[in-house]
């Protein structure tokens, strides 16, 4: 194993934040590398914490996908799963835009496979808890 990645979907209403770092090549859900001895929710913190100057999260993140890639490298990725307030301030010097989206509109931001692969989970989940009107009989 040559690396840990901890990445976060934070998940307002239907929406779902993923950002663009300074001199980066595409679109990514806010996260990044562990450090050495760091497990993955101790990671998604530290990098949160030096993305975002005001980052309000809801309840304990939880774990939306685990899984090992060998693309390229191999590397444990760990996708979390939050609920943050409308109050979401990016760090200038880490993160150069961001941007609310529906994840359904995520194809059209080259998101990575596993990334998409999370975002359409929350699809699923979010569809699942949908009320869904009475059906009126005549």
């Amino acid at each position: 194993m040559t690396g840990e990645i901890s990445l976060a979907v934070f998940k307002k209403n239907r929406e779902t934040l993923i950002i663009w770092r300074p001199g980066g090549e595409r679109w990514s859900l806010p996260g990044g590398k562990a450090r050495l001895g760091e497990g993955p929710r101790e990671a998604l913190f530290r990098e949160l914490g030096e993305q975002f100057t005001d980052l309000r999260i809801h309840g304990s993140p939880v774990v939306l996908l685990h899984f090992e890639s060998i693309i390229g490298k191999s590397q444990a990725i760990t996708i979390f799963l939050t609920d943050v307030s409308d109050i979401v301030v990016p760090n200038p010097q880490e993160i150069a835009d961001a941007r609310w989206i529906d994840p359904l509109t995520a194809k059209h931001y080259q998101l990575s496979d596993e990334e998409n692969e999370a975002l359409n989970m929350l699809q699923e989940l979010q569809g699942r808890s949908r009320c869904r009107p009475p059906k009126i009989l005549d």
